[in-house]
């Protein structure tokens, strides 16, 4: 049988039964997070951290974290170029990871020009449950100082620009700790597959069991047992 595709995370609605997508929702979303009843992920992203309300939006994720239908935390992370200070998004940072430990459920993570506070905060933290680098496009460098961590890295729509960081990155990483996604780009999960088969010289079907091969690896972290049914 084959495998499925999975679209580790996106913020778009996919109704193809070919793909099981953990479609993630953030503060700002939380009545639709609440109402959907696929597989999801839920954080407090950078960007919406406020600094008078973001207390009630973390009662608002403690509870939701417990939901069978989140199977994983985030996006959550640092970002330099939009958000509130540093400072602040580094605390709520380590919150969402204690938490993640807490349900022993993966982190999605959302990082822009802020590596070295985030391995900072990371090594700090010393947390067991995975932690995914999401839209990972930065050099093998980069890749290479946050393998030596344990992360798992997920690529994006950037795999299909010929030449780019993110092509490179993939031919070096570890293959067991790599995923694809969505994000809210234009292009399907079968073509970020397809581009991703053809960079590592592998036959479609190969890269699908590898990849399902690896979220089984995530699955252990996640209260329950696989996959939330999908009935919508």
């Amino acid at each position: 049988m084959q495998a499925p595709y999975i679209d580790l995370h996106t913020h778009l609605f996919s109704p193809d039964p070919s793909v099981w997508a953990v479609r993630n929702f953030h503060q700002q979303e939380k009545h639709q997070a609440e109402e959907f009843q696929g597989p999801i992920s839920i954080g407090l992203h950078p960007w919406f951290v406020e600094e008078g309300s973001w207390e009630a939006d973390w009662q608002w994720l403690e509870r939701e974290s417990a939901r069978k239908e989140v199977v994983a935390i985030g996006e959550a992370g640092l970002d330099r170029l939009q958000g509130p200070a540093l400072s602040l998004q580094e605390e709520v940072f380590l919150r969402q990871i204690h938490l993640a430990e807490k349900c022993r459920k993966p982190l999605i993570i959302h990082c822009v020009r802020a590596w070295e506070e985030l391995e900072r905060v990371t090594r700090k933290a010393d947390a067991s449950i995975p932690m995914v680098l999401h839209g990972f496009q930065k050099n093998v460098a980069v890749l290479e100082r946050f393998s030596d961590q344990g992360f798992y890295f997920s690529f994006g729509e950037a795999l299909l620009k010929d030449g780019s960081t993110a092509q490179k990155a993939l031919c070096a990483a570890p293959v067991d700790r790599i995923f694809f996604e969505t994000d809210d780009g234009a292009h399907a999960i079968q073509l970020i597959y397809e581009k991703a088969a053809a960079l590592l010289n592998r036959e479609l079907p190969e890269v699908q069991m590898l990849i399902h091969s690896n979220y089984e690896k995530l699955n252990k972290w996640i209260t329950g047992t696989g996959w939330p049914e999908r009935n919508y």
